[in-house]
């Protein structure tokens, strides 16, 4: 399982698939078994309950080895709340990090979680909502980051002070000013932006779906 699923061999992933799952897998482009009838639809998923297989797994803030450490989950076995994947920093060869929700909020390696295939079966991916709002900046000259903290590249910059940004997410970042919350911005460009300077009257804004 988690870690170790990882590293099974392909056959051996396929045996832990429900039936239906296989034949979508397995089916031939153009044969009758593929054809679109045939196919199972797999339901999204938006919530998961998975288990850590190792002890003080780091939750980071980010999908990157590199981003910091918020906390870590306690023993192994310890249940976790996903709620979307997202792709990241590889570990031991696996690009896949989930995003969770309970006992601690954001990213771990899916490399020390039960899931037996990456990503797990129907979840959504991080960001794929349709959620947007929109909301203006309290400053002129916003910067836009690549992530949410200075430590990560300027990707664009607002005008004049009340400009529109359309959001999509929210998530932890850099503490500013003691405010540790971030939007994902989709308008004017996609991007980070720190949400003490946007006009949402409170962090994070009721309503706006987590990362």
């Amino acid at each position: 399982m988690g870690g170790r699923a990882n590293r099974m061999s392909w056959a051996a992933r396929l045996a832990l698939l429900p039936v239906s799952v296989l034949a979508v897998v397995v089916s031939a482009p153009g044969s009758a078994s593929a054809s679109a009838s045939a196919r199972p639809t797999v339901r999204p998923v938006h919530r998961v309950v998975l288990r850590t297989l190792v002890a003080g797994l780091r939750v980071r803030q980010h999908p990157d080895v590199r981003a910091r450490a918020a906390s870590r989950l306690g023993r192994r076995g310890t249940k976790v709340t996903v709620d979307c994947w997202a792709p990241g920093s590889l570990v031991a060869g696996n690009p896949v990090w989930y995003h969770i929700t309970r006992p601690r909020h954001g990213y771990v390696t899916s490399y020390y979680i039960d899931t037996h295939q990456d990503p797990y079966l129907g979840l959504v991916r991080c960001g794929s909502r349709s959620f947007r709002r929109e909301y203006r900046a309290l400053v002129a000259r916003l910067r836009i980051w690549s992530g949410t903290s200075s430590r990560y590249r300027i990707v664009g910059r607002l005008g004049r002070a009340g400009s529109k940004v359309v959001v999509s997410c929210w998530t932890r970042g850099e503490n500013i000013k003691g405010d540790r919350i971030w939007y994902h911005l989709v308008r004017p460009r996609a991007g980070f932006v720190a949400g003490l300077h946007l006009d949402t009257g409170h962090d994070p804004a009721p309503g706006v779906p987590a990362c």
